[in-house]
């Protein structure tokens, strides 16, 4: 007796376990694209899982794969989103969901595409009022959509003759003038319609219409027919759809939705293959549409694909910021150079803003909207959207508020770039070759003045080897010719002309000279008595910092034609005071001594190719090699590890005092002391003088 109760229980609990190996999909009719779906995923499992035994069955369509999931006949079935929304709320006549369904996956859409006779001229849904319309069969999905959306479209049902009509009916009855027009529900180039298309209209659904039927119906989508996806029809068509979903009962087993999950996404080929419909069906939407909750074991499934993304975007974040630490120094420049464009460059900050609208505007839109509306439905379709609503609008109103407020700021910041592009462009054409100085220049140069000194400066600043990119203010009381200038010479780019006098305050201040890390006052030849006028400038520039409470003041050098008024204009605020009398004169003198003294001179205060210039490096620039050494040891640093493609050589150093004056020192004697003051070892603070070929980086010197 035992033996026999032992032989049943091993008995039942075989028949139960190949009862568990089964499963059972329901689909469609043998024709449609259910059924054909439905052959493939059996292939799919078969062909990964050998364990399972997989029977597609054939149904009527949604309706009853929805009863066979409520009555534990299926396993999985494919449904429509609306019939999926109304089982899973107990909504339409569907009352028994003690079983309550699951999603596992959006597949694709399924398009209400609305027709009306050419010969009739039905071109919208007002043109239906007294008029035959086939709405589907009577039952179907398709009859429901038609009623929704006749319904928000303030047409009743008093106001057509209805037909309840099979596809397969529809063009018979339209050629024989048997219905003016046809709701239909089924995926994009369908053969019925490409046969109908010469005689027909594709009726699109107006904004107000699409905006109610989302806010009543949460399982439609907005999407449209694409332009001339039917001979003869060149416009895309806008209208609703439904999402086709893979659903499955609550209680089955998680285990066996995950595997169904990773071998429908790792064989979508094989669903390409039983039907073209399958090419919409990606990870990416796999809850698009989607009304009732995500199956557990397709959570996890899920949960597991965004763990790896994430895993991913880490690893690219760490390569990222290795990357940046090995090349810091090329990103500090990098991100210098972006700062100063965004401050002086107009058109940069108008092409960055514009940038920054797109992302925004693309992030928000796919946010907010990809889940009622397929137009933003992935983030390369929001990206182009937002191109597009910058350009002309959009075709179709984003429904969601998220979605309308972002919008709103693409609308309002549309229109501002659009303004200030245009008034750019008008500017252009206006000023003729004239630039216009950004509002928040800092860190410039400024010239007070102007003579043919002033051209030979601007071309030597803007030298590549000195700094081509700092902005230039000239400030002179004289007309320049500003469009002859730039003609000449490609370094008049960030160089801005001001007309007025030196000496006023309020062009002082709109020269921003406050704000300038450099001010050269050049004498003015044409002055009888130039030097009084720039001592008067250097006055006016000091009491403008003064009253603007600057940190730091810009270091003003001063070209004075008598070298006796030098006190007066170091008194006035000037840092250092260049006479070209006595200079010229003490070149003059030195090169009669010393034959062609005067060719050392312009090698190495004039920028050119292959040829060596001064150089006063900063001292966040100076290496730790020589912090602590004295002259003699550090010039044998410097020798030892001579650069043969931009040899440098020590020649001084500039210290700081501590009352902030600066002073060079050269060649400094073995005890230190020189007639500019006393230097011991090198420290924080000091600058270097050098000679090199271009502006050197010391970071290779090592003690």
């Amino acid at each position: 007796m035992k033996r026999f109760i032992f032989f049943c229980f091993l008995l039942f609990t075989f028949f139960a376990y190949l009862q568990a190996e089964t499963i059972k999909i329901a689909s469609g009719n043998s024709e449609g694209i259910y059924f054909k779906l439905g052959k493939a995923l059996e292939k799919i499992i078969e062909k990964e899982f050998d364990q399972y035994d997989v029977i597609v069955l054939e149904t009527s369509g949604s309706s009853e794969n929805g009863e066979l999931l409520l009555e534990n006949k299926a396993d999985i079935a494919f449904m429509q989103n609306d019939i999926v929304y109304n089982i899973y709320q107990e909504k339409r006549g569907f009352s028994d969901s003690t079983a309550c369904l699951r999603g596992i996956a959006s597949l694709y859409t399924e398009v209400i595409q609305i027709i009306g006779k050419k010969d009739l001229f039905i071109e919208e849904l007002s043109d239906f009022i007294n008029e035959p319309i086939s709405v589907g069969e009577a039952g179907s999905r398709t009859e429901q959509n038609a009623i929704d959306i006749l319904r928000v479209s303030n047409i009743k049902d008093r106001d057509i003759i209805r037909k309840n009509l099979s596809f397969s009916q529809i063009p018979g009855a339209i050629e024989k003038g048997e219905i003016s027009g046809a709701f239909i529900t089924a995926g994009l180039k369908l053969k019925l319609l490409e046969n109908l298309a010469d005689q027909v209209y594709f009726i699109p659904l107006p904004k107000e219409t699409l905006n109610k039927l989302i806010d009543e119906y949460p399982y439609f989508i907005i999407t449209n027919i694409p332009a001339k996806t039917y001979s003869g029809q060149n416009e895309p068509v806008s209208t609703v759809g439904v999402r086709a979903l893979l659903t499955c009962r609550r209680d089955l087993n998680p285990e066996i939705v995950e595997m169904l999950c990773s071998a429908l996404y790792s064989n979508l080929n094989i669903l390409k293959e039983a039907h073209s419909i399958a090419s919409k069906i990606n990870l990416q939407s796999a809850t698009y549409g989607m009304t009732l909750p995500l199956h557990e074991g397709a959570e996890k499934f899920l949960r597991r694909k965004t763990i790896a993304f994430f895993v991913v975007i880490l690893i690219i974040l760490v390569l990222l910021i290795a990357i940046y630490l090995k090349f810091k120094t090329y990103f500090k420049k990098l991100n210098k150079t972006f700062q100063k464009h965004l401050r002086q460059n107009i058109h940069f900050r108008i092409g960055f803003v514009v940038a920054l609208m797109f992302i925004v505007g693309t992030i928000g839109t796919y946010y907010f909207e990809r889940r009622v509306n397929e137009e933003f439905d992935t983030i390369f379709k929001a990206f182009w959207a937002t191109i597009v609503y910058l350009l002309s609008g959009f075709d179709i109103t984003p429904i969601t508020t998220g979605g309308k407020i972002s919008a709103l700021m693409l609308l309002i910041g549309g229109m501002g770039i659009l303004g200030t592009v245009v008034g750019n462009i008008a500017s252009i054409f206006m000023k003729e070759g004239v630039e216009k100085m950004p509002n928040n220049l800092k860190q410039h140069i400024v010239i007070c003045n102007w003579n043919k000194r002033g051209e030979t400066v601007i071309e030597e600043l803007h030298h590549p080897s000195a700094e081509p990119d700092t902005g230039i203010n000239v400030l002179a009381d004289i007309e320049i010719n500003e469009g002859e200038l730039r003609d000449k010479s490609k370094r008049y780019s960030n160089v801005y002309f001001i007309k007025g006098k030196p000496t006023s305050y309020e062009r002082l201040k709109l020269a921003r000279v406050h704000f300038a890390k450099s001010i050269i006052v050049l004498s003015d030849s044409g002055d009888s008595e130039p030097d009084p006028k720039a001592i008067l400038t250097c006055l006016a520039i000091k009491q403008l910092c003064k009253d603007m409470k600057v940190e730091k003041k810009p270091h003003i050098i001063a070209e004075l034609m008598d070298r006796a008024n030098r006190q007066i204009a170091l008194d006035a605020g000037a840092d250092e005071i260049v006479s070209a009398g006595f200079y010229r004169t003490g070149i003059m003198l030195q090169s009669a001594r010393y034959h062609n003294l005067s060719d050392i001179f312009h090698e190495l205060l004039i920028y050119e190719d292959n040829t060596s210039s001064i150089f006063i490096l900063q001292s966040d620039t100076i290496p730790k090699a020589i912090q602590g050494k004295t002259f003699p040891q550090a010039s044998e640093i410097f020798n030892s590890n001579r650069d043969e493609k931009n040899p440098v050589i020590l020649i001084g150093v500039r210290r700081t005092t501590k009352e902030g004056k600066s002073h060079v020192i050269l060649n400094p004697l073995p005890d230190g002391k020189s007639h500019n003051g006393e230097f011991d070892v090198f420290r924080n603070g000091d600058a270097l003088v050098v000679i090199a070929q271009a502006y050197p980086d010391l970071s290779y010197l090592k003690e």
